[in-house]
């Protein structure tokens, strides 16, 4: 575990959606519920008030709100909702700075500004807002003077306005519209100053904006406006509207509290899903390299590794040879085996990953894993199938993902893939531009991390396209003596579990793969050659084993309490001729001087042990003990063929 390469070693987090939700949503949303029958902003509708005081008055023109009050038209904004003069209307969400038209529901850290009728943005993320129960009037609408003028219709909206952090202007995000036609007590829709028209309360629609990124300390605000449509020209009309609560009244600014977005800082805690174990991401790691772990209780280390690399080589096997009670019988029998004829290693099957489902259904025999190991034994093992699933991490589709570069079919480096099946129920390839959204349902991955970054890159085809928040687009290329303004970095993130341009990559499949060599110096391909998997790589030699159908022997063994002090599960047992890997210890008792009985499996010489076994190990058990165990009672290790951790 100290080598680099499993250093380098990658736990994906595909979903990457917060796991305390509840928590921040208290934090960082906003909900208030409007006093039921208030009306804002403008003087009490009864009486409706005499003569034009300036705070309440629109002129218009053209059809359109006036910029001024100059006899010349419309030549800008004309079909914004202003007010004349001072622009657009705050909406007095907190009436002016007290709360008597306001309840607010939640607000943690006091996000709303009373003075100035704003909500300020706790954190970066995906926003709802919601406007309910709203009713709205035209409580009077006339023009200056005598003269008859007709209206047609009158439009008001309240405005859903942003001032993005950073920027001093406001912008319209969203409008709640209502269309009224005003008439005179007569029903005309000619008015004049002695005149005037008037409509009832219409009842708005709820109003919604889902889904909004805001940037952490962005303002959200609401202002009204209005605009009049007329046939007259060069007419100013002089509007008064009313804003009512009624029953369910609210304005809300709603975190989506699950998402990790652009900009934020999170704790890595809060986004590992809490149905995650740490036992349970030690037995995918350990299913994955065949893991064998064992402990030293006087210094309180746990050592871990392969089992390839967890038995030393012949040279430091012990000799128990003279330590044999020959008085004692012998007893063998075969080591129990459940392998069927069929054998399967995969990872953990991810329902939610559509291509690597399709792919297991079509090139892998049905087994929904990415280039999982499959054998199958001779008749002397019994029919059926052993699985050997990997308990938490899934298997994972590599490609070159055309999408990536922004620039259509180019050689492009490996990267891992989740992708979930499209909306019109198609795969999604490697050449596919039209992408299902992000999913969050994944299971976790083991992938391997590889700063991409060589000397020199003969091919410019190894790059990746990023648009940044400025609308500019800027390129990641794996090349360490890129230099340009377009270059954001020469560093390209990469990060798989088959990396087909790198035989030096490790293979995290447990099946075997081809691989062809890429030259970045030159731009060359070399011929395929086999990856070995994870199977291969850490299981082939202790299966091989099993498959031999080696010997359970128990013996007894005449132990010193220096035997045990020493005693080291990585170094084989040598005993008359046959090399032995220790199984268990029973009863053993330091004040009675008699043999104890031990068991023993069979050790094969295969691979790289064939070529380096001697014709007689270490003497004297009782020296050179790497671990220092103490004079415990009994000790036990079981390796279970069924379940390698």
């Amino acid at each position: 575990m100290n080598t680099d390469n499993f250093k380098k070693l990658v736990w994906l987090l595909p979903n990457f959606s917060y796991n305390n939700p509840d928590s921040r949503y208290e934090k960082y949303a906003v909900e208030t519920n409007w006093v039921n029958g208030y009306t804002f902003n403008l003087p009490a509708d009864s009486p409706i008030p005499a003569g034009d005081p300036e705070n309440i008055v629109a002129k218009f023109y053209d059809g359109s709100i006036r910029e001024d009050n100059s006899d010349t038209g419309c030549t800008s904004n004309c079909n914004d909702y202003k007010y004349t003069g001072a622009g657009r209307q705050d909406f007095e969400l907190f009436n002016s700075g007290s709360q008597e038209n306001i309840n607010i529901i939640l607000d943690d850290n006091s996000r709303l500004d009373f003075a100035n009728n704003y909500i300020t943005i706790g954190t970066h993320g995906n926003y709802d807002i919601r406007i309910k129960g709203l009713k709205v009037k035209v409580a009077r609408i006339h023009k200056g003077g005598t003269d008859d003028k007709e209206i047609q219709r009158v439009d008001a909206a309240i405005n859903v306005e942003v001032q993005t952090v950073g920027q001093s202007s406001w912008n319209i995000i969203g409008q709640l519209e209502q269309e009224m036609n005003p008439q005179t007590a007569y029903g005309s829709t000619q008015v004049d100053h002695n005149s005037p028209a008037f409509t009832d309360y219409i009842n708005l629609q709820d109003f919604e904006i889902l889904g909004r990124y805001f940037n952490k300390n962005d303002k959200i605000r609401l202002t009204k406006g209005a605009r009049i449509l007329s046939n007259d020209n060069n007419q100013d009309f002089i509007l008064y509207i009313f804003w009512q609560t009624r029953g369910g009244s609210s304005f809300d600014v709603s975190l989506n509290p699950e998402i990790v977005n652009y900009g934020e800082t999170y704790n890595l805690n809060d986004v590992i899903d809490k149905d995650y174990k740490q036992v349970d991401f030690i037995k995918g790691i350990s299913h994955a390299f065949n893991l064998k772990m064992t402990t030293d209780q006087t210094t309180k280390t746990i050592n871990i590794e392969p089992f390839n690399t967890f038995y030393q080589p012949y040279g430091s096997a012990i000799d128990w040879t003279y330590k044999l009670d020959r008085s004692r019988e012998a007893n063998d029998k075969f080591l129990k085996s459940d392998l069927k004829q069929k054998f399967i290693f995969k990872y953990k099957t991810d329902n939610k990953d559509a291509t690597v489902q399709y792919r297991g259904e079509r090139f892998f025999d049905k087994v929904e894993d990415e280039y999982p190991y499959q054998e199958t034994l001779g008749s002397n093992f019994e029919r059926g199938e052993s699985i050997f699933e990997n308990p938490f991490f899934a298997g994972t589709f590599n490609a070159q993902d055309q999408d990536t570069t922004g620039l259509g079919r180019i050689d492009n480096p490996f990267s891992a893939c989740l992708w979930q099946e499209k909306d019109d129920n198609t795969i999604t390839s490697a050449n596919d531009w039209s992408r299902p959204p992000k999913g969050n349902d994944f299971l976790p991955r083991l992938l391997y991390w590889n700063k991409y970054s060589p000397a020199s890159q003969a091919s410019s085809e190894k790059i990746a396209k990023v648009q940044t928040f400025t609308t500019s687009v800027f390129t990641i290329k794996a090349d360490a003596t890129a230099t340009s303004p377009e270059i954001l970095s020469n560093i390209y993130p990469q990060a798989t579990s088959i990396n087909g341009h790198d035989k030096d990559s490790p293979v995290l499949s447990y099946g075997d793969v081809y691989i062809r060599d890429y030259d970045d110096a030159t731009g060359n391909y070399a011929s395929s050659t086999i990856g070995q998997g994870l199977y291969a790589t850490y299981y082939r030699n202790m299966f091989e084993m099993f498959k031999l159908n080696p010997r359970l022997r128990t013996v007894f063994i005449d132990l010193k309490i220096t035997d045990i002090v020493n005693l080291d599960f990585t170094k084989l047992i040598y005993l008359d001729g046959v090399y032995w890997k220790l199984n268990k210890i029973n009863d053993y008792m330091p004040n009675n001087n008699k043999p104890t009985k031990v068991e023993l499996i069979e050790w094969f010489e295969i691979g790289t042990f064939a070529s380096q076994a001697p014709a007689f190990g270490s003497s004297g058990g009782s020296s050179g003990g790497v671990h220092g165990w103490g004079g415990l009672p009994s000790y036990d290790v079981v390796l279970n063929p069924n379940n390698s951790t």
